[in-house]
C-alpha cells in the first residue's frame, strides 16, 4: 500500500490546462513513477461543467482507481499511488469545528452559483442602480455580461476573479481545511493567459496564505508548503468569425498577469516553490468556446507540469519552511530541454527527469504492447500462465477496466508525438519482431554471448517465465500485474542502455 510517513499531496488543478496536467500525472502514476506522497487529493475548479479535457480527466482517474482497487504493492509498482477524493477523506487531528459534508462532485470543487445563469445574474446586476450600475457597465461589456457561467469565462480573467473569489467561503473549502493536516502539502496547477487559471491562481494563493479564522486548522493552512506550476503560453486558437477567444492577447496577458504577480504573489514570498512552463514553438488548435468540443491534444508541456509536481514532492522539508504565511527561500525553477528540436526524445530530456521516468515508462509501455498486440488468449505452454484461463481476458478488470484505462494511455502517448513540439518516447506501430526498435532514438543491447538485438513476443515470454516463480501475489489481478512489471523491470535491466 501506499507509504503513510509522506505527506498527502491536495493538488488543485485550475481551469482546461490543469485539468491536462493531471491527466499526464495520472499515465505518470500508472507508469510506477515515484511520488513522495501518501495520498494524492485532486480538486478541479473549472466552471465549464461539461469540459472536454476535464471529462476526459475525470474518467481515467476513475478508470485508474477502479484497476488500483484489485491490486497488490509487494513487489508491483504498477498504479502505486494513491488518488482519493475530497470527500472521501477522513477529517484531520487538530482544533476545530467538524465540516461533515461537501458539495464536491467526486474529483470537482464545487464553485457556488457557476451551474446556471449568467454571469450578470451572479453579480445581481440588474438589481442594481446609479453609480454601481454604471461602474460595473464600465468594467463588464455587455458580452461579459450576458456570458453563461456554465461554459466558463472564455480567457477572460476579469470575469474569472470575481466568480472564483467566493470560493474560499464555500463549504468546498471548509472541507477541504477540515481534511488538511499539518505536514500535508498543497501544490496549483493553472495557465496565465487564459480565464479561469489566470483568476484562479492568485486568489487560491491569497486564501491558502491568508485563511478566515474560522476555518479548521488555519495555522497549519497558512504555513502549508505550498507549490505551483504557472504555464506561460504553448499553443494557439485558429481564429473565426465572432471568436470570443483570441490567442493574439495571450502574449500581452500573460506579461499583465506576471506584473501582478510579481507584486502578489512572487514579490511577497507566497510560494515555496514556483515552476515556469511555456513553449514559443505552438500549434493552433481548432476553436472551440468550450464544453465538450474543448478536448486539447496532450502536449509536452503538460507532462513537464507533471514532472513539476512530482519534483516539489521530492523537495525536502527544511527547503520548504513557511513562517508567519511567508516562504522562507521560495524556489524557482524553469525546465530546458537538451537541444531546440521539434521532435522532443528521452535524449532530450533532463537527466533528472529521464531518472525518473525513463525505467517506469518503458516497463508499462511493454505490458501495454504486450496486453494489447500479442494477448488474445492465454497460451497454455507457458509456465507463468498457470491460473489464468481466457475469462480472465473477459473479466471486468481486465476487458473494462485495465483495457480502457490503456487505451487513453496510448491516445496520450500518440497524440503528445503529434503535437507542433511532439515528445515522441515510444513508437507504438512496431511488429511483432520489433520490440527492440520501440523505444524511441534508443538501441537495444545485447544480453550473454550469442544474445540477438532484435527481440519479439516469444523472448518478452521467456522472462514472464523466469520471474513466475518470485511473484507473491494471489489474486489474479494482482498477480498478472505483478508478473508484468517484474518481467519488464528485468528486460529494462537486461535490454535498455543507459540513455545518458
Amino acid at each position: 500500500m501506499s507509504n503513510y510517513s509522506y505527506p498527502k499531496l491536495f493538488l488543485f488543478c485550475i481551469g482546461g490546462t490543469g485539468s491536462r496536467v493531471l491527466k499526464a500525472l495520472t499515465f505518470l502514476m500508472a507508469a510506477g513513477v515515484d511520488i513522495k506522497a501518501s495520498q494524492i487529493i485532486p480538486i478541479i475548479i473549472d466552471p465549464d461543467r461539461a469540459n472536454g479535457d476535464v471529462t476526459r480527466t475525470i474518467e481515467i482517474l476513475n478508470k485508474y482507481r477502479d484497476v488500483r482497487s484489485k491490486l497488490e504493492f509487494d513487489r508491483n509498482k504498477f498504479f502505486n499511488a494513491e488518488f482519493q477524493t475530497l470527500n472521501s477523506l477522513d477529517v484531520a487531528t487538530g482544533e476545530g469545528k467538524e465540516v461533515g459534508s461537501t458539495t464536491a462532485e467526486g474529483f470537482r470543487f464545487g464553485i457556488d452559483g457557476t451551474k446556471e445563469g449568467r454571469f450578470k445574474d451572479f453579480i445581481a446586476f440588474d438589481k442594481l442602480q446609479g453609480a454601481n450600475r454604471a461602474l460595473l457597465s464600465a468594467l463588464f461589456t455587455e458580452e461579459n455580461l450576458d456570458a453563461e457561467l456554465k461554459a466558463g469565462f472564455k480567457g477572460n480573467p476579469h470575469m474569472g476573479s470575481v466568480v472564483l473569489n467566493r470560493f474560499s467561503e464555500s463549504e468546498d473549502f471548509n472541507f477541504f481545511a477540515s481534511r488538511f493536516s499539518q505536514n500535508d502539502r498543497v501544490f496549483i496547477v493553472s495557465s496565465i493567459f487564459g480565464g479561469t487559471g489566470a483568476a484562479g491562481f492568485p486568489l487560491l494563493v491569497k486564501n491558502i496564505r491568508s485563511p478566515r479564522t474560522s476555518l479548521r486548522n488555519p495555522e497549519w493552512i497558512k504555513n502549508a508548503r505550498l507549490g505551483a506550476i504557472t504555464v506561460k503560453p504553448y499553443f494557439g486558437v485558429k481564429q473565426v468569425d465572432d471568436s470570443k477567444i483570441n490567442s493574439g492577447t495571450f502574449i500581452s496577458k500573460t506579461k499583465a498577469a506576471l506584473e501582478y504577480y510579481h507584486s502578489n504573489i512572487t514579490g511577497n514570498n507566497s510560494l515555496n516553490a514556483l515552476y515556469y512552463l511555456g513553449d514559443t514553438l505552438t500549434l493552433d488548435y481548432n476553436y472551440n468556446e468550450g464544453e465538450m468540443g474543448q478536448k486539447n491534444m496532450a502536449h509536452l508541456i503538460e507532462f513537464l507540469g507533471a514532472m513539476a509536481v512530482i519534483d516539489f514532492m521530492g523537495l525536502e522539508d527544511h527547503s520548504l519552511v513557511t513562517e508567519d504565511s511567508k516562504a522562507i527561500n521560495p524556489i524557482y525553477k524553469e525546465y530546458g530541454l537538451n537541444g531546440d528540436v521539434k521532435t522532443v526524445t528521452v535524449k532530450n530530456l533532463g537527466r533528472q527527469t529521464r531518472n525518473r521516468v525513463f525505467k517506469p515508462l518503458t516497463q508499462y509501455t511493454y505490458s501495454y504492447l504486450y496486453w494489447s498486440r500479442n494477448l488474445s488468449s492465454f497460451p497454455s505452454n507457458q509456465p507463468w500462465t498457470k491460473g489464468f484461463d481466457d475469462s480472465f481476458l473477459t473479466s471486468q478488470f481486465f476487458d473494462d477496466d485495465l483495457r480502457q484505462f490503456n487505451r487513453r494511455y496510448e491516445e496520450w502517448l500518440n497524440e503528445m508525438g503529434l503535437n507542433e513540439r511532439g515528445l515522441k518516447l515510444f513508437r507504438l506501430d512496431m511488429g511483432h519482431g520489433l520490440l527492440h526498435q520501440v523505444i524511441e532514438g534508443i538501441k537495444h543491447r545485447k544480453k550473454g554471448l550469442f544474445a540477438k538485438e532484435r527481440w519479439s513476443f516469444s523472448e518478452f515470454e521467456g522472462y514472464l517465465n523466469s520471474v513466475d516463480g518470485k511473484v507473491r501475489a494471489t489474486a489474479l489481478p494482482a498477480l498478472f500485474m505483478e508478473l508484468f512489471y517484474m518481467a519488464t523491470e528485468k528486460i529494462f535491466d537486461d535490454r535498455i542502455p543507459n540513455s545518458n
